[in-house]
Formats: C-alpha cells, structure tokens, sequence
C-alpha cells in the first residue's frame, strides 16, 4: 500500500505532528525567556512540562479506552474514538489553581508550571474555537461525552 498524504488517518498524524511543533515552538519561546529572566533549568522544565507535556493526558484517554498502547495506532485513531475526551490536564481551573497557589506563597515552579500550561490551552483554545472545552467542570457536567460536548476532534 502506497503512501497518501491525504488519507485521513496520515493527515490526522500530520495534524498531530504540526500541533506539537506549534506547542514546542511557543513553548520553546516561554523557555528561553524564563531561562534568559532566571538563569535556572530547574523553571525551564517546568515551563516544558506545562507547555509540553500537559498532552500526556491524552495518552491516558487511549489507554483507558483500549487498555494497551500502541504509538502507530495512537497517532491515527481520532480523539473521539473512545467517546469520551477526560483530558484532566488540560484544565481552565487547574491552571488558575496554579497560578493562584504560585502568586500567594510566592512559588516560582508553580508559576512557571501555570503559565506553561496556560499557553498551551491558549493555543488549544484558539484551535479549537471553544473555552468550555478546556473546562473540567464543563466536561464533567456533561460526563466527559464527546457527542454531549459536540466536539469536533
């Protein structure tokens, strides 16, 4: 079987692949300023966590839905497979949770963390057209159901 780029399951791995270099870039970009403003890795991989590594929670909705992972069957299966989009990380409130606890107690990582991922959810956000959906209460009112929250993923 030959390649075709314009095959639904490899346009969705190069839709996959395209939203991760769009994250690493602006989280490449927060990164270098927090390094070139602090002088410390330590807030550098705090900052890739939160603006990188925030997707791991989709790897957990795969799992949860097909109880194994499979990276090739993972990059072409749609979001909406599983029925269900739990994303915990990506959460409005957990964000401000975040960055709330780091400007009270004065936390630095908590900070760093919180805006990372608020960049990305900003990126997410803008992608997709719709805050809600970044919202763990809104999902969880509607219990997690990618029909009830008209997805389109």
């Amino acid at each position: 079987m030959r390649y075709n780029p314009l095959d639904e399951p490899y346009a969705r791995a190069a839709s996959r692949f395209l939203d991760l270099v769009v994250h690493t870039l602006i989280t490449g970009a927060f990164a270098l300023l927090i390094y070139f403003k602090f002088e410390r890795l330590d807030y550098v991989a705090f900052a890739v966590f939160g603006g990188i590594f925030i997707d791991l929670d989709h790897f957990l909705d795969y799992l949860l839905y097909f109880k194994r992972f499979n990276l090739k069957q993972f990059l072409i299966t749609p979001y909406g497979e599983s029925k269900k989009a739990y994303i915990l990380l990506h959460s409005w409130e957990l964000v401000f949770i975040l960055l709330i606890t780091g400007f009270i107690f004065k936390y630095i990582h908590v900070l760093v963390l919180g805006f990372g991922m608020a960049l990305h959810l900003l990126v997410d956000t803008l992608q997709r057209g719709s805050f809600l959906l970044y919202c763990l209460a809104y999902r969880f009112r509607h219990k997690f159901d990618v029909a009830a929250l008209r997805l389109n993923l």
